[in-house]
């Protein structure tokens, strides 16, 4: 299980690497979580990171032990990706990084 928390900190990490290069992101709280079993995904609008969103849910439901690491990645993920979702400046970049993670997902959660 550690793994797989190293693994999906580096992936945020990477998205955000790439969808921003050089400029400031801004501190992002969690919100609380909801209490169901597997939440409904997220969703910021770009069909890539939707499907990221959703691998997350589905991942909860088959492994729910892996719920109080995801569900709260998935929530601060949606928040630092919406304003880059709606920028046409950083739009390609995080496509390419949910893209990445979507596939990355897959293999530590099959």
């Amino acid at each position: 299980m550690k793994k797989l928390a190293v693994g999906f900190v580096m992936v945020g990490g990477m998205l955000l690497a790439a969808a921003c290069g050089n400029k400031e992101t801004t501190e992002t709280k969690p919100t609380e979580a909801a209490g169901a079993a597997a939440p409904a995904a997220e969703s910021i609008g770009v069909p890539e990171c939707d499907a990221y969103f959703k691998k997350v849910a589905e991942c909860m439901g088959k492994k729910p032990e892996l719920k109080p690491m995801l569900e709260p990645a998935m929530k601060q993920s949606a928040q630092a990706w919406k304003p880059l979702a709606a920028n046409p400046a950083t739009r390609d970049g995080l496509i390419k990084g949910c893209t990445a993670a979507v596939e990355q997902l897959q293999k530590q959660c099959n």
